[in-house]
């Protein structure tokens, strides 16, 4: 069995790259099982299967992955991590996001703390993990797409995923196209985890509706209101944090 693991931050397109590598192996007709890293664990995927695509974020309690795992990490802009993740769960009690228009400093400091988090899981996986920028890749051509996921794919010794073109551009057009379904349930949010769990095709995806939460947009922080720009640009920490994933505000 071969593993491919898509892993890191949220809200940095992990679910369009699992899907992604996810369609990639069954258009090549391998058995292939997808799940939550939980499942993984516990042992809840099928174990004949020639592929199974992981979806997490945290790093595992008390292992790694097995040797030969590919490992996928997503770098997106932090602010715009943020933004997303403030949109998908804004109705989420635990999350509570402050409106910045109203109550900048409580929004700078929900957004620090958010962002500290998802910097963790970064750091916690950037070692062992192949990089793909969030933002190069949404800006490039289906084409240019594929031939990146083929030249990942071929350094990684999975020539036989690797081998097709059509098929990883199919792939990535059939996830672009679920990414906007109207036919994949709404969200996976508290009281609606338990329903979604038992839907079929969330099972195999791991996508609802409240993971578009701007088609895929760049640079959603530069509507951010101008004093809370600046206080971000101007926290040490999260200077820090940009700088050392390439971006800036």
């Amino acid at each position: 069995m071969h593993i491919i693991a898509v892993v890191g931050p949220h809200q940095c397109g992990s679910t369009m790259f699992f899907n992604t590598f996810r369609l990639i192996c069954e258009g090549h007709n391998i058995p292939t099982d997808s799940c939550f890293l939980d499942d993984y664990i516990n042992g809840k995927y099928n174990k004949d299967a020639g592929y199974i695509v992981i979806k997490c974020h945290e790093r595992l309690p008390t292992n790694d992955f097995p040797p030969g795992t590919l490992t996928i990490l997503p770098n997106r802009h932090p602010l715009d991590s943020m933004i997303s993740f403030f949109t998908r769960f804004r109705d989420a009690p635990d999350v509570k996001v402050p409106n910045p228009e109203e109550d900048a400093t409580a929004y700078i400091k929900r957004g620090k703390e958010y962002i500290l988090y998802n910097q963790k899981n970064f750091n916690d996986w950037k070692d062992r993990s192949t990089v793909i920028s969030y933002e190069e890749y949404m800006h490039m051509a289906v084409e240019e797409k594929a031939n990146i996921l083929k030249q990942i794919l071929t350094l990684h010794g999975h020539n036989a995923l690797a081998s097709d073109m059509t098929i990883i551009e199919k792939s990535i057009i059939e996830v672009s196209r679920l990414h906007v379904s109207k036919d994949i349930i709404e969200n996976d949010i508290l009281e609606n985890r338990k329903s979604a769990l038992n839907n079929p095709v969330y099972r195999k995806t791991l996508i609802t509706q409240s993971h578009n939460t701007a088609n895929g947009k760049t640079q959603k922080y530069l509507s951010l209101p101008v004093d809370v720009k600046r206080a971000f640009a101007s926290d040490d920490d999260i200077i820090h944090i940009m700088n050392s994933r390439g971006y800036s505000i």
